[in-house]
Order: structure tokens, then sequence, then C-alpha cells
């Protein structure tokens, strides 16, 4: 993708830029370049950067649907990566997750109230 279909960036601070990544279809590493127009009073050098796109994260079904507070429960959905920052949430209450596949994640449900809440990786 070319410096036009990159639209605008936010200047944050001397050190730092907020940019829109664009929509690709493919999940891999992408190489951009940045660019900052001196006539906005910023001044910067551009360089090579890279950025790794992933596919979005997809919950298609929890096994068991029903359970306790440390219940063990397989999330079973599509494009899950590995990382020390994955965890489930029910119901907005965040636990640890252990990654098994790019289909498969491993949580203990928490400890909440009873009812129905929903799942997140």
């Amino acid at each position: 993708e070319d410096a036009e279909h990159w639209g605008g960036a936010t200047f944050v601070s001397s050190t730092q830029l907020l940019c829109t990544t664009p929509r690709v279809s493919d999940a891999i590493e992408h190489q951009f370049e940045v660019r900052v127009n001196p006539r906005d009073g910023h001044r910067a050098s551009g360089g090579e950067l890279r950025f790794q796109y992933h596919h979005p994260v997809r919950v298609l079904s929890v096994d068991p649907a029903v359970g306790t507070p440390k219940t063990a429960v397989k999330v079973i959905g599509e494009h899950f990566a590995s990382g020390t920052h994955l965890s489930c949430s029910f119901g907005g209450v965040h636990t640890p997750a252990r990654f098994s596949s790019s289909s498969l994640v491993l949580c203990l449900a928490p400890y909440q109230a009873p009812g129905t809440v929903s799942v997140h990786v």
C-alpha cells in the first residue's frame, strides 16, 4: 500500500504519532514508511517500519457451556495467537488463558454471580 492509502496521522508528541492501518486481506507482515509534512510545524525523519497484521479473533463456542467457578473451559474459535497477554473474558471478568492452537484456548471460569455471560479471548 502506498502512502495515499494510509490517510492521516495524529501528532501526539515529538516522539509519537498515532496512525490508523489500512484494511488488508492477508495477515502478514507489511512494510511502510512514515513521512511527516514539515508544513505542520513538526519535523521527522522517515524510516522503514514493520507492522504485523493478525486476523480478528472469533469465538465460535465454549465447552462446557455451563459450569461453576474454576471450571476448565475450552474456547473454540479462529485465529487465536499465543502470547504472554492472552486472556479470556467472561462477562468482562478477565482470567488467564492457555494457548493450545489457533482454534483452541483453555481458561478457568472466574468467580461470578450466576447467569449467562459473553466470552471473549
